[in-house]
């Protein structure tokens, strides 16, 4: 038939064409062309371009190149590494969509990347002559088609395995690898939004650092190729056996300033083992400036450790975030902080001057209703906070058992262990509560006026009493002795010298109108040459050791008679209390007190005889005066009488 010939001619040519095509495809070998790929490279690079695998060119079902290893030289000027290199790579394209100019790559893989980056202490980078800053007309006009070739670009997926990216500053001294490096992303088209998985362990010199992180998110770049996006973005970020983080929220960007921010910016830390934190606010970043700022900053915190005072620590605050990031210099200002700190509430203020400098400074002041350190209660409280170069100073104060309490704790950080400075300032305490407290027995009442200054270092108990040293002084005004066992055990020697007076409560109690002295503390032993306690009719003098490391004390009390002006020294009785706090012994030495006794007694009785002598003596003196007074009466007279007789 006339017709079926043409079409037998049609079939034909079309089956010569796929042979010649078959042909063309088994015979190719593109292995050939080496030398001029790598000579082109060198020529637009003036980079070694080296290529020791195979080079796999197919046609079924897509045009597929596959390179084997192939690496690309560093920059002149640079060390003698690849800049990048790949054990393997493949690109697909699909060849129907380029009759119709539209480029569709069904796949990119590389495997093995190795990309290092290198920035010197010029500012140099080993990858800016890759990118001219000019172009040549004829790259332009080069350019036009692959601009119309490219507005139909559409990648359906790129993928990178067991990759690695080293980046090392010079200017900044620091230098950090992402590695193993993994990359998946899901289809891309120009101005299309594009699904990125990311998956590698950065590790980092300075400071030393090896984080895990798993980065998911949808990038989109605007057709004016400067804006872009990253919704939906989520960082998952793993520091072993220290810190977990989650990091989620969306970012919008520019390319050309340098800048992104993330309006709804969430981050929540978990410290293994310690505790949790909840950062949120808004936060803008500007890499050309360096600058970094979180607005409407809010902060939650809940800690379990024992470097915590009461192994817990919850807190809520406010407020935002300034800082450079070239510098570290700039504020982090919590207006809005509210702490609760060994089952206290306190609310305040914090500053953070500098924060990302070692020099940080923290400033901080709280107030709390009560601030509790069992047995001790500050009512009213405030407690002031500082922090630089390693040293934290607290000054806290307000109303402790009734009187004005001001104190400050200076901690040295940088010392193992670290050393605690202390000073404190008590005026007007009730000697009665606080004794009650710390014993249960009202022993002496009074208002005490103290100050002190002890230094010890931090860490336990028995390492804070061993090395406590200082001094003391203190003085109570106005006070009682009550009848609880010291009463109990010195009112036979007290009553020789002051009479009891029962109070409104029915306790037998001895009145002293003052009690002062001065202790020095040497390893937590306090000692102390004479302290002494003055009351209408008598005084008690005291001298010995108190030993807060094994809970003992030896104490040798004077007890006497108010010195009088022809009496200084008094009758005394002395009084040895030694042993431990629960359990001392109450030794009154009376052999001493009866001597002092008899020799009170002999001295009584011998001032009444020389009192009857004087007055014996004045009696004869008396009389001897009257009767000479007499004699030279009589005299006088029988003279006149004689004189008389002569006239």
């Amino acid at each position: 038939m006339p017709l079926l010939r043409p079409l037998a001619w049609l079939l034909g040519l079309l089956l010569l064409i796929v042979a010649l095509l078959a042909v063309f495809a088994l015979t190719f070998d593109a292995n050939r062309y080496k030398p001029e790929i790598q000579a082109l490279v060198k020529e637009q690079t003036g980079r070694e371009l080296t290529i020791d695998g195979k080079i796999n060119l197919s046609f079924y079902p897509n045009i597929a190149l596959q390179l084997g290893q192939v690496k690309l030289g560093n920059a002149v000027g640079f060390a003698k590494e690849s800049f990048a290199e790949a054990e393997n790579a493949r690109v697909a394209v699909q060849f129907l969509p380029l009759l119709e100019q539209q480029l569709k790559i069904n796949d990119v893989h590389l495997q093995g990347l190795k990309l290092n980056l290198h920035r010197v202490k010029s500012g140099k980078t080993n990858w800016q002559d890759l990118l001219p800053e000019g172009s040549s007309q004829a790259t332009a006009d080069a350019g036009e088609a692959m601009t119309s070739l490219l507005g139909g670009l559409v990648i359906t997926g790129v993928s990178v395995s067991d990759s690695q990216v080293r980046w090392r500053d010079d200017q900044h001294g620091n230098a950090l690898t992402l590695a193993p490096l993994n990359l998946q992303t899901g289809t891309f088209h120009p101005g299309k939004p594009v699904a990125i998985s990311l998956d590698t362990n950065l590790k980092q010199s300075a400071p030393a650092l090896d984080v895990h992180f798993h980065l998911t998110t949808t990038a989109q770049l605007a057709d004016n190729a400067k804006d872009f996006s990253l919704a939906n973005l989520s960082v998952q970020a793993q520091l072993p056996d220290t810190l977990e983080a989650n990091i989620s929220g969306n970012l919008q960007g520019n390319l050309d300033k340098k800048s992104a921010e993330i309006p709804d910016f969430k981050a929540d830390i978990n410290l293994v083992g310690q505790g949790t934190f909840n950062v949120g606010g808004q936060l803008d970043v500007n890499l050309a400036k360096q600058k970094l700022a979180l607005a409407a900053l809010t902060l939650e915190a809940d800690l379990k450790t024992a470097q915590v005072p009461g192994g817990t620590l919850q807190s809520n605050a406010s407020g935002k975030l300034d800082v450079n990031l070239a510098s570290g210099k700039g504020l982090l200002d919590l207006p809005h902080v509210q702490l609760n700190l060994l089952d206290q509430a306190l609310t305040g203020v914090l500053q953070v001057q500098d924060p990302l400098q070692p020099s940080r400074v923290v400033e901080g002041k709280f107030k709390t209703d009560q601030l509790s350190y069992p047995p001790f209660a500050l009512q009213q409280a405030t407690l002031g906070v500082h922090f630089a170069d390693g040293q934290v100073k607290l000054t806290p104060s307000g109303k402790l058992f009734q009187g004005d309490y001001h104190g400050t704790i200076n901690v040295d950080t940088l010392l193992t262990p670290p050393v605690v400075r202390t000073e404190h300032k008590v005026q007007k305490l009730r000697t009665d509560d606080l004794l009650f407290a710390l014993t249960d027995d009202r022993l002496i009442t009074g208002a005490l006026d103290m100050t002190a200054q002890l230094d010890s270092v931090a860490g336990d108990a028995e390492a804070f009493k061993q090395n406590l040293n200082g001094n003391i002084a203190l003085e109570l005004n106005d006070g009682t002795i009550r009848d609880a066992n010291f009463a109990q055990k010195t009112k036979e020697v007290v009553t020789l010298f002051e009479k009891e007076h029962v109070n409104a409560l029915g306790e037998k109690e001895v009145a002293f109108t003052k009690l002062e002295g001065q202790w020095q503390v040497d390893k937590g032993v306090f000692h102390t040459e004479e302290s002494v306690m003055t009351a209408p009719h008598f005084q008690v003098k005291g001298s010995g050791d108190v030993n807060i490391v094994n809970e003992s004390l030896d104490v040798k009390l004077r007890i006497s008679e108010k010195p009088k002006a022809d009496k200084p020294q008094g009758l005394f009785a002395p009084l040895h209390i030694v042993g431990a706090w629960d359990k001392p012994s109450y030794a009154l030495e009376l052999d001493v007190l009866l001597k002092e006794l008899a020799k009170s007694q002999l001295d009584t009785e011998k001032q009444k005889q020389m009192d009857a002598l004087q007055q014996q003596r004045d009696s004869v003196t008396e009389r001897l005066k009257n009767e000479l007074q007499d004699e030279k009466q009589k005299l006088t007279d029988e003279l006149k009488n004689q004189l008389k007789g002569l006239f």
